[in-house]
């Protein structure tokens, strides 16, 4: 033991490591390759995102090339109510007349796509891809018609995508936003 007062080079030493955050494997020094990353996959926006389009966000990655990535915002709900924008569509919405729409992103808001959950979509529902298991997506007018008759428990209109050009999202992944 150290006289009192003093600390003994191995006490300071002790003291650095306990204040020094454990580190796990070298992530710093391994770059993240574009393959790394596989779709479908949630991200979510860590705290230092300050992006008002992307802040406290969950985006369901459902695409990622070298080219660049896809998804949607599935966390944000808009003002819009879905009843309105159909009806200005000339769609009858079947569903709670008080159900918003959500925001899928800042990439051609004007622009819906509809995720759904469904065992098995319904069999002549154009467009429909499933996307995960048992939950599905489509972007064509007619799909969103059939649907929006007898809408299921699990609908979103999302308005708008997310998207990022080549390397963008594994740049925002090793900058720790995602």
């Amino acid at each position: 033991l150290s006289s009192m007062g003093e600390d003994s080079e191995e006490d300071t030493r002790r003291s650095e490591d306990i204040a020094r955050p454990a580190r796990g494997p070298a992530v710093d020094s391994v770059p993240m390759a574009a393959s790394d990353l596989v779709a479908p996959v949630l991200l979510l926006a860590l705290p230092q995102v300050t992006d008002p389009f992307f802040r406290k966000s969950v985006v369901l990655l459902l695409a990622h090339e070298e080219e660049g990535s896809f998804g949607f915002i599935v966390n944000r709900r808009t003002e819009l109510k879905v009843a309105d924008i159909l009806r200005d569509l000339g769609i009858e919405w079947g569903g709670d007349p008080g159900e918003l729409a959500s925001f899928g992103g800042p990439v051609q808001p004007q622009v819906g796509s509809v995720l759904f959950e469904a065992a098995v979509p319904p069999p002549e529902l154009p467009g429909a891809n499933e996307v995960l298991p048992g939950i599905h997506l489509t972007q064509h007018l007619a799909g969103l018609q059939r649907l929006s008759a007898a809408p299921p428990a699990r609908f979103r209109l999302l308005l708008g995508c997310a998207g990022w050009g080549p390397g963008q999202l594994v740049s925002e992944i090793l900058r720790n936003d995602w």
